[in-house]
Order: C-alpha cells, then sequence, then structure tokens
C-alpha cells in the first residue's frame, strides 16, 4: 500500500505531465520545502496545533499565492486543512524521486577538497552522463579529509578517486609486500 506522501507527490506530478508544468512544479515544490525547511518559525507555525487552519492559510496565501504552481498551492491549503502539512517534506523528497525517474535525471553526490571549477565540474558531469546513460545533476560537498582528487556516490556506486584511498591503497600494498 503506497503511502499518503507517494500518492500525494504521484497524483501532483502525473497532473504535471499532463498540464506540462511538471519542471515548474518540480522547482516550486523544492524551493517551497527549502523556504518552509530552512525557517523554524514558519515550520513551526505550520506545523504546530496551536495556530487555526485560518490562521496557518493566511500566511500560505501572503507567502505563495500567485507565487508558486496553483496546483501546489491547492495542494499545501488542503494539506493545512486536513492538519496533514508535517507530510509536505516526504512529498517534496517523493515527487523529487519520481520526477528524476520520469525523467531519466540521477544525482551525483561529489566530495572534493576544493571547489571545482566549472569546466571541470563540467566535465564530470558529461563522463558521469555516459557512464550512467542518465541526465547528472552535480551535488558538490568539500572534505579537506580527502586530499586531493574526487569521489562521487551516484545510484549507490562510488567512483572514489581521492588521493587519501590512492595512498591507503599504496600503503596496504607495502605493507603486504614487506615481510619483516
Amino acid at each position: 500500500m503506497k503511502s499518503a506522501s507517494k500518492m500525494y507527490a504521484a497524483a501532483l506530478l502525473s497532473i504535471g505531465r499532463e498540464d506540462n508544468t511538471a519542471e515548474k512544479l518540480f522547482n516550486d515544490i523544492l524551493e517551497t520545502d527549502r523556504l518552509i525547511t530552512d525557517n523554524p518559525d514558519l515550520h513551526e507555525l505550520l506545523m504546530s496545533p496551536a495556530f487555526s487552519a485560518e490562521e496557518k492559510e493566511g500566511v500560505i496565501s501572503r507567502l505563495f499565492s500567485g507565487r508558486i504552481e496553483p496546483m501546489l498551492y491547492n495542494t499545501i491549503c488542503l494539506l493545512t486543512e486536513k492538519r496533514r502539512m508535517s507530510l509536505f517534506h516526504e512529498i517534496a523528497g517523493e515527487f523529487k524521486n519520481d520526477y528524476y525517474n520520469a525523467y531519466g535525471i540521477a544525482e551525483a553526490d561529489v566530495t572534493t577538497a576544493a571547489p571545482m571549477k566549472p569546466e571541470a565540474a563540467e566535465r564530470l558531469r558529461i563522463k558521469l552522463e555516459k557512464l550512467y546513460g542518465r541526465k547528472i545533476v552535480l551535488r558538490e560537498h568539500l572534505d579537506p579529509n580527502v586530499l586531493g582528487g574526487v569521489r562521487v556516490v551516484c545510484e549507490g556506486k562510488m567512483l572514489d578517486g581521492t588521493l587519501r584511498t590512492r595512498l591507503e591503497g599504496m600503503r596496504d600494498m607495502i605493507k603486504d609486500n614487506i615481510s619483516i
């Protein structure tokens, strides 16, 4: 049985695909989720039973009416009215997954010691697209512990070309070949 968040996400994507607003819905739902998540006062107001549905809908109207896809706005109002706004973050995540699957997109988490130059990131993205046969969205992370090189995690697979991993491999090889 599908969870409520999966059903809401699937319905939104289905409507978005029918009326060619899926990409706008995708951007709006992620931005709305980020706004709610990054603003503790807004998050608390929308989730708290201490505020009435009317008070919440007033805030929602001021923040989102005319700024996001009407279908998403109506969904947020419905969730608020039904006191199910706590599902919104899950719905956004499910929508993102469904959207990526429907449009052949994958995310690649790229970890480096220093920020990648844009041209290097673009070359990596192109190589990953050829490797995975999907459009790739890079999510860059910095970690000084990698020392140098790059580590990529995409679709559950890790490609580790970091200097730290190479040095550890050399250390293990030397240790295995030296008998004391």
